[in-house]
């Protein structure tokens, strides 16, 4: 199964993070059923998300970005497909 990778960067409008609310929205994020990992850098603004597409939507990750209160300004993502186990021959 594919998996894709999504930046998402956040307006400058969205309030700054305090002091461990950078460790809580990765850990929260990367608690939602089909994300592997989420990385939130906050000297850029961008939240780096690997997930699978059938277990959770786009959407659902810019709706949770957005509970915290934090609004999404761009998107970027691509998708990353699946290596196939190598043959061997004889």
């Amino acid at each position: 199964m594919d998996e894709f990778v999504v930046v998402l960067r956040l307006t400058e409008a969205s309030p700054a993070l305090p002091g461990g609310a950078v460790e809580t929205v990765q850990r929260l994020l990367g608690g939602l059923p089909g994300v592997k990992t989420a990385v939130f850098d906050s000297a850029s603004s961008e939240c780096l998300i690997r997930y699978d597409p059938a277990a959770i939507s786009l959407g659902d990750l810019v709706r949770c970005m957005g509970d915290y209160g934090l609004r999404v300004d761009s998107i970027a993502q691509t998708r990353v497909p699946s290596v196939a186990p190598f043959a061997r021959t004889a």
